[in-house]
């Protein structure tokens, strides 16, 4: 079994986020803070991301100004403090492919990412509707899902079919379709 130190890394938040946003039920409970994360792990030689976060500049930015994110610390800081450089990341884990989960890949230059290949295809399919269809890309940015395809051309991008055991040692990749996402996924 493979051991990994794991750290969760706040990177931006929104700090009055309508809880009713959040939950299903509790309507008008105020806001709550909504801190924007990803996951580091290292261990058995491996430096691994689950999601990227986001890049703010063009459209991350845009995105992230229109949700009130405050507070934003670029990969290269937010990884510093554990000693860690953006070319040291060998694998990332994309859970979505909303911008503030996957808008940083490029950062990344030596990774391989993995994500759903029901999430990469539906996104691609999504962008070829017309602009009535916009909102079925909502919290994306187009440029991420074209990074996404020229990382999959370099070899670079995994796509996995559902369910999954052991994608590196001891990590597990599990889809939850049509959920948050069309090809979400969480990591165990």
């Amino acid at each position: 079994m493979a051991h990994y130190s794991i750290w969760v890394l706040e990177y931006a938040a929104v700090e009055k986020f309508p809880f009713s946003v959040m939950m299903y039920g509790p309507q008008h409970q105020g806001t709550r803070k909504l801190p924007y994360a990803y996951a580091l792990l290292k261990g058995g030689g491996e430096t691994i991301l689950i999601d990227t976060g986001y890049d703010h500049v063009a459209y991350g930015e845009q995105l992230a100004t229109a949700y009130g994110v405050s507070n934003y610390h670029g990969p290269r800081a937010v990884l510093a403090e554990c000693g860690v450089k953006p070319e040291d990341v060998t694998s990332v884990f994309i859970t979505h492919a909303h911008f503030d989960h996957m808008g940083a890949m490029h950062l990344f230059p030596n990774a391989k990412f993995y994500v759903q290949k029901s999430e990469l295809d539906k996104w691609v399919w999504a962008l070829t509707l017309g602009p009535e269809y916009r909102f079925l890309v909502g919290g994306g940015d187009p440029a991420d899902i074209v990074r996404a395809v020229e990382a999959a051309k370099e070899g670079r991008m995994i796509c996995i079919d559902g369910d999954q055991e052991n994608v590196l040692p001891g990590i597990d990749v599990h889809l939850a379709a049509d959920t948050h996402t069309y090809g979400s996924m969480y990591v165990t």
